[in-house]
This record gives C-alpha cells, sequence and structure tokens, in this order.
C-alpha cells in the first residue's frame, strides 16, 4: 500500500515540475516577445513649446467635428487648439503636396537619437509653433459666424499616421452677409490609438 502510495506521489510531484516548466516557458516566450515588441515600436519625442492649450485626442470623428463647431460658435480659440497635434501640422506643411512622404518625415525628424534635425531646427519649430498657436487663437475669436453640423462622414486612414474625414458644415453671418454650406475635408494625425487635428479647409466643388 505504502509503495503504490509512493508510486502516486512521485507522479503528482513529476507533474507538477513538468507544469512549472511549462509555465517557465510560457512567461519567458511572453517576455521576449513583450521585448521584441518595445523594441520595434519607434519612440517618438515629445515637443514642448510653452502652450497653455492641452491637445485632446478622439477615437471617432463625432467628437472631433462636435467640438469645432462648438469652440467656433463660442469663440473659443483655445478650444480649437486643444483639437490639434501642432507638432504634426508644422511637419505636414513641409509634405502636404505628398502625403506619402508624411510617415516617414515625421519619423525622421521625431524618432529619438534621429540625427535629421539640428537642435537650431528643433528651436524655429517651437517658435514657430508658439506663433502658430497664437495666431489660431485670435484668428476664432475675432469670428463673427455661426456654424452648424449637417452631416460628416467616417475616419479613413490613409497612412500609417495620416486619417481624414469629412464634414458638410453651414456657416451663417448676419452681419458678414454669409448663409453658405461647405465641405471641409478634416486631416488628422493618428498616434497613439487616437486622433487629432492637423489641417482642415474647404473642399472646392
Amino acid at each position: 500500500m505504502n509503495k503504490k502510495k509512493a508510486i502516486t506521489n512521485f507522479i503528482l510531484l513529476l507533474l507538477l515540475v513538468v507544469m512549472i516548466i511549462i509555465i517557465c516557458v510560457i512567461i519567458k516566450k511572453d517576455i521576449k516577445a513583450t521585448k521584441e515588441k518595445e523594441s520595434n515600436e519607434t519612440k517618438m519625442r515629445m515637443i514642448n513649446y510653452g502652450s497653455q492649450v492641452s491637445p485632446v485626442g478622439y477615437m471617432s470623428a463625432e467628437p472631433i467635428v462636435t467640438n469645432f463647431i462648438k469652440a467656433y460658435n463660442e469663440k473659443n480659440g483655445e478650444g480649437i487648439v486643444s483639437l490639434f497635434d501642432l507638432v504634426g501640422t508644422y511637419i505636414y506643411s513641409e509634405c502636404e503636396k505628398d502625403i506619402d512622404k508624411f510617415d516617414q518625415t515625421y519619423e525622421d525628424i521625431l524618432t529619438v537619437g534621429s540625427t535629421k534635425y539640428s537642435d537650431e531646427d528643433f528651436m524655429v519649430m517651437q517658435y514657430s509653433l508658439q506663433s502658430e498657436e497664437t495666431r489660431m487663437i485670435k484668428a476664432i475669436s475675432d469670428l463673427n459666424v455661426q456654424v452648424s453640423l449637417v452631416s460628416f462622414t467616417q475616419i479613413e486612414d490613409l497612412t500609417k499616421y495620416i486619417s481624414r474625414f469629412t464634414a458638410d458644415i453651414h456657416t451663417y453671418s448676419e452681419s458678414e452677409g454669409i448663409d453658405e454650406t461647405d465641405t471641409l475635408e478634416f486631416i488628422l494625425l493618428k498616434r497613439d490609438g487616437a486622433y487629432y487635428l492637423i489641417d482642415y479647409y474647404a473642399i472646392e466643388e
């Protein structure tokens, strides 16, 4: 009886050892996969330029266009700026005529350790971003229009970082003699799973 019990205990011990080995192998593979994923991900630098407005990214078109209209109607320039990634806007302006080059240009400039930009280049960028933020805030506060949403499309991803959607927006201003509906195209930066504005313009029919 004791012999049978000893054999049973040995088998259970053996099974336990095998399970421990299997668990260790799985954990080791997970750790290796995580490290490989981290090493393959591009580490992007953050550009600080003294902004008092924190950018807010969204997962879909609706909150972007809703907050865009709300900010326009309230003459809230900070509200508009908060929808933007102005660093993305700055880089986009360098290659907007060929957006296929944007992804590479964006990574060339912002990848940690990249030598695409010198310290002087980043200083120029920071100054430009400060000026652009101030200009945008003032431009919205000087407007005298009311806008309303007619319709919008869902976001379409064009490249790794660039996406877009369109919206039909009605603009009215009695003092300015404006009463029209335009289709706006919103160009977005997709980063860390969220979307930020980098440009918008009326589509000419």
